[in-house]
């Protein structure tokens, strides 16, 4: 130990101080944060409602669907040494069972160091906060954004390279979607989606079309592209379990009518997009 006080161990078999093993645990811990910051964000988005279930929970938030089959299956499947994930969550801001705090604190134990966002939406009869929940992921900085269902089970594994490999390969890289093959629901189209963040510079920041509640708008995102840009990926599968919760929601069959002038309107705004992008 020298005057001023300072450490400066002598040979090889110098004794380390006993703060040493601290900061180099800190160093390390800091360094792989960093590492970790720099990576990709990929937003998994989806919505909640405990309203219209056909069985009552009786076991707290441990029977219902995100936590029995969304949560469980993304920590399983999730690349967390090639892309940083985040789960936003959607409720309507009446849903007192979503709201409770015990309910929301047990959801975040269950999903350890996966973050969750919860956000609350004013009620609006028959729509589900897609749009919502979606433009406070793009807020928060999310590179890639994936919405799903919140009784969506993830099946395979590296979803996340096979989407992203597939946005990257468009002509402009990055302007298109992309979903997994899903053998419940409309096999004819996306009924999960994949897009990245461009997407919502294209839409001005709405994902889906607001006049779609929420049937349809799987219909347009997998027209408007044009099927050049738009994949549905053989080697990333999901499942969409129906049958756990039922159909929560009113369909509105009368906004088909909307469809076709709306994938105009979008088609529109993607040319338009890009003519401003070729002239920067």
């Amino acid at each position: 130990m020298s005057r001023a006080g300072g450490y400066h161990p002598k040979g090889p078999h110098a004794s380390v101080p006993p703060t040493a093993p601290l900061i180099l645990k800190m160093h390390l811990q800091m360094s792989y944060v960093g590492r970790n910051a720099s990576l990709p964000l990929v937003a998994v988005v989806a919505c909640l409602t405990a309203k219209g279930l056909k069985h009552k929970p009786l076991a707290g938030i441990g029977d219902m669907a995100v936590t029995r089959l969304l949560l469980p299956s993304l920590l399983r499947t999730r690349e967390p040494h090639s892309f940083r994930y985040q789960l936003f969550l959607g409720i309507d801001d009446d849903d007192d069972f979503w709201k409770d705090a015990a309910h929301l604190a047990d959801l975040r134990r269950r999903a350890g160091s996966l973050q969750v966002i919860v956000r609350g939406f004013p009620k609006k009869k028959h729509r589900v906060p897609f749009n919502d929940i979606l433009k406070v992921a793009k807020d928060a900085d999310a590179d890639y954004l994936v919405r799903v269902n919140d009784d969506s089970e993830f099946l395979t594994n590296n979803w996340t390279t096979f989407a992203v490999q597939t946005l990257a390969s468009y002509s402009p890289p990055n302007v298109g979607v992309v979903g997994p093959t899903c053998r419940q629901g409309n096999t004819r189209i996306l009924t999960h989606d994949f897009v990245h963040r461009t997407h919502m510079n294209i839409f001005k920041d709405e994902y889906y079309p607001c006049v779609f509640d929420a049937w349809f708008t799987d219909s347009w995102i997998s027209q408007v592209y044009g099927p050049k840009r738009t994949t549905k990926l053989k080697n990333w599968k999901v499942k969409h379990h129906t049958d756990h919760h039922g159909t929560r929601y009113q369909p509105q069959y009368d906004q088909k009518r909307l469809l076709g002038l709306e994938v105009i309107k979008g088609s529109s705004m993607i040319n338009s997009w890009q003519q401003h992008r070729s002239k920067d």
